[in-house]
């Protein structure tokens, strides 16, 4: 796996864990950032 895919999987690691946020805009917000990362790669 190339260093960019793996750290794309990195970055969407973390913005599916912020989803979990007891803020709702903040979770919201970091799933969408997730979706266009999976998306992209």
């Amino acid at each position: 796996m190339s260093d960019k895919k793996r750290k794309a999987l990195q970055k969407i690691a973390k913005c599916l864990e912020l989803g979990n946020s007891a803020n709702v805009n903040e979770a919201a917000q970091a799933i969408r950032m997730a979706h266009r990362l999976m998306l992209k790669y």
